[in-house]
């Protein structure tokens, strides 16, 4: 849902101000990518030839995203006004094909292609979706069975399954990386998990209410995904410390906690500079000599 949003944001009104928007999600990549990466690093003291080359190569943790925001924005900038305009089901059905086979081509994490292969379609989705009245379709399907489907989901996941989503349908890694299972026994996978989330992604949609109740929040979602990792960070070493138990009531209880203080940061000026520092300077500059 989050891809599928970023796409809906993705049409280009002023080239100009679409190239600026993807220089600007670089810079905040290139800010946090070594703000993650040299802490440790300076930390440890191992600065090696291998963790600069990492730094370059290697998106850490949740920074992947931004990354390939800026891939699949740049795809957007570069294919023909016509095609996109004229051919739209092809464009998708290409997104699904590359998604697919792009557990086949052997690149994983790095500069986030995998991953921006195995999310291309939800990004096209929501790009087209923008031309769409979504709503009048959507509002056809009964709410008592979005819900349904919705907790039904929940309840096998989380009591049956009870474990991550394997790397492999999230575009981490390719199909070759567990060599024990057959990569088109993979391919399938994820073409199920593909067909499953458009379907839930849907009916997460059918439950969103018409009235923006929720909608001035929507002005912080980059930068509670940007500094929500720190805190899932500090979390993680909590729990190996022992101070809070490794238990999956404790980690709900503390996901709506970190958001809470986030939306309570995201009222401090300080944390949005940091987010586009070098745009945020010259802006000034800018201001100061008119």
């Amino acid at each position: 849902m989050f891809i599928f949003i970023s796409g809906m944001f993705s049409h280009i009104k002023d080239r100009n101000k679409y190239k600026l928007g993807i220089l600007r999600i670089m810079e905040t990549y290139i800010v946090f990518q070594l703000i993650k990466a040299l802490t440790p690093i300076l930390l440890n003291g191992d600065i090696t030839l291998r963790s600069i080359i990492s730094i370059i190569v290697d998106p850490r943790y949740t920074l992947w995203y931004l990354l390939s925001l800026v891939l699949w924005r740049l795809i957007v900038f570069f294919i023909p006004e016509n095609g996109k305009r004229n051919h739209p089901i092809w464009i998708i059905l290409t997104c699904f094909f590359i998604s697919l086979l792009g557990g086949f081509i052997p690149v994983g994490g790095e500069f986030s292609l995998q991953r921006t292969m195995t999310f291309l379609p939800f990004f096209f989705m929501g790009y087209y979706a923008k031309n769409i009245e979504l709503k009048e379709y959507i509002a056809n399907i009964p709410l008592f069975l979005a819900f349904s489907v919705l907790v039904s989901v929940f309840l096998i996941y989380f009591f049956i399954f009870n474990k991550p989503i394997g790397y492999i349908l999230m575009g981490k890694d390719t199909y070759w990386s567990k060599p024990e299972y057959s990569p088109l026994l993979f391919c399938l996978a994820r073409g199920v998990f593909l067909f499953f989330a458009t379907i839930l992604g849907v009916m997460v949609m059918r439950l969103v209410p018409t009235k923006p109740l929720l909608s001035h929040w929507g002005s912080t979602t980059l930068f509670i995904y940007i500094y929500h990792s720190f805190a899932i960070e500090a979390l993680r070493l909590a729990i190996k410390r022992g101070y809070f138990p490794q238990n999956e009531w404790i980690l709900i209880i503390m996901s709506v906690v970190i958001t809470m203080s986030l939306i309570l940061l995201s009222r401090i000026k300080f944390f949005y500079i940091l987010l586009n520092p070098i745009s945020y300077i010259l802006r000034n500059r800018k201001i100061s000599t008119t």
